[in-house]
């Protein structure tokens, strides 16, 4: 019996906004930089997508970040914490 991968994205595929070339990028990451940019193309985020958002944050944040502010914020400061969070849980683990 075969299984079919679960997509984990909650955003669409777009191109990357950042990378000229051989882009590593997964869908997620592309879609927070162009929400971040004012460059995605499918409208405000859905309820699902600022879920996952503060929820992530939240996760990669290691507890810093709190839901109930996360919520408050427009989509691109949203997007923007997620990425932060990320950047700082990669420091934090000696990855950057």
């Amino acid at each position: 019996m075969s299984m079919k991968p679960i997509d984990q994205s909650v955003f669409r595929f777009v191109p990357c906004a950042t990378c000229d070339t051989d882009c590593l990028c997964g869908d997620q990451e592309r879609a927070l930089r162009h929400i971040t940019g004012g460059t995605w193309p499918h409208g405000p985020m859905t309820p699902e997508q600022r879920q996952w958002c503060i929820e992530e944050a939240d996760r990669a944040a290691e507890g810093a970040l709190k839901a109930s502010e996360l919520d408050l914020l427009p989509d691109a400061d949203l997007a923007r914490s997620v990425l932060f969070a990320w950047a700082d849980y990669a420091r934090s683990q000696g990855l950057l």
